[in-house]
């Protein structure tokens, strides 16, 4: 079964927007580990991108992991045809995504997740000792 949102947003944005969409379900924890090593010997693949027959799901690496030692982060992408209003392949899609991971984010090290998802996770995620996405710590003082 496809665990998808439980409200159709594809609906709300295509209402809101004046130009097409394209909404993908992009699922970042519990899912298959995959491991493909590549001709050259000791590197991994740079991305991978598989989908389910007669699904419209699929399984995407978007960057290989910095330590050779660790596993790919995997993630599952799904979507319903009804969202896809730029009508993009499923391997367009894959493409996108992987070209939104390569987007700029605070360091200099790649990222896993695409840009939307990184940036939202971070500004969310943001408190008084995790700074990274909130610039100079500050202290209110009483009046």
């Amino acid at each position: 079964m496809q665990r998808l949102f439980k409200e159709d947003l594809y609906q709300f944005y295509n209402e809101h927007l004046d130009y097409p969409i394209s909404l993908v379900e992009f699922r970042k924890y519990r899912n298959p580990q995959m491991y493909i090593v590549s001709k050259i010997p000791k590197t991994l693949e740079s991305t991978a991108w598989g989908t389910v027959p007669g699904a419209n799901t699929g399984f995407l690496i978007t960057n290989p992991q910095r330590d050779k030692f660790k596993m790919n982060n995997v993630f599952k992408v799904s979507w319903k045809n009804s969202w896809n209003g730029l009508n993009l392949s499923d391997s367009c899609l894959a493409k996108t995504l992987v070209a939104l991971s390569l987007a700029p984010g605070l360091g200099i090290r790649r990222r896993s997740y695409p840009a939307p998802i990184y940036w939202a996770d971070g500004i969310a995620g943001a408190n008084d000792t995790d700074l990274r996405f909130r610039g100079q710590r500050f202290t209110d003082l009483p009046y």
